[in-house]
């Protein structure tokens, strides 16, 4: 009689593919194509910063991080969280067996990053004596919706107006901004901006100048 023992090696796992990418998180997916012939005890992604003095991700490398995935099955499914935003990162899957971990090889991405948006100079017309419309123009709405546009406007020449003085809220379509100003004291020089609102702040036009009749 003859017989050969069994042979086990590390198991084999599919490259991640990152998906869902926002700017401080992203979800990587991957596979356990081969356990190896033994039961597989752990799973999960790991990642690190690009500008990290070791680049190579791992469960061992202490400039990264990692994520076991609880659930049973070949399919590994990680949600990156708290990573910084407009920065690249390495990312590679892992399987771990009684033989050993294997890792996949790395792949790469980089989140998002917005900022806050940008208006054009405004454009007066309809002037009369208690009121006049302002226009302008979001140029960039920066990568993140715009939450409120309009005009600001004030008397004091020392400082320019911002959304803490009066505003007037526009409800144009678009990226337009449309307000009619109205209740002015006749004959006043006005100083006067458009502004848009998103997420990463507020930002204004240059100052224009508005008198009326």
């Amino acid at each position: 009689l003859q017989f050969n023992t069994a042979g086990t090696s590390k198991p084999a796992v599919s490259s991640p593919d990152i998906k869902d990418i926002s700017e401080t998180s992203g979800m990587a997916t991957a596979s356990v194509t081969d356990d190896g012939g033994s039961e597989i005890t752990e799973k999960g992604i790991c990642w690190v910063i690009s500008t990290a003095s070791n680049r190579e991700p791992s469960k061992e490398n202490t400039d990264g991080s990692y994520l076991a995935d609880p659930k049973t099955g070949n399919d590994i499914s990680v949600q990156m969280n708290q990573l910084i935003k407009g920065t690249r990162y390495f990312v590679r899957s892992y399987a771990i067996n009684k033989n050993g971990t294997t890792y996949s090889a790395t792949k790469e991405f980089t989140t998002y990053e917005t900022f806050a948006p940008s208006v054009s100079g405004i454009k007066l017309s309809e002037i009369a004596e208690t009121a006049a419309t302002a226009t302008a123009t979001i140029t960039s709405d920066g990568g993140a919706t715009v939450t409120e546009k309009g005009v600001c406007y004030h008397t004091d020449k020392a400082t320019p107006p911002t959304i803490d003085h009066t505003k007037v809220i526009s409800t144009a379509q678009g990226n337009k901004i449309s307000s009619r100003l109205s209740n002015l004291s006749k004959g006043t020089l006005y100083y006067i901006r458009a502004y848009a609102i998103n997420k990463n702040g507020v930002a204004y036009s240059p100052v224009s100048e508005l008198r009326t009749t």
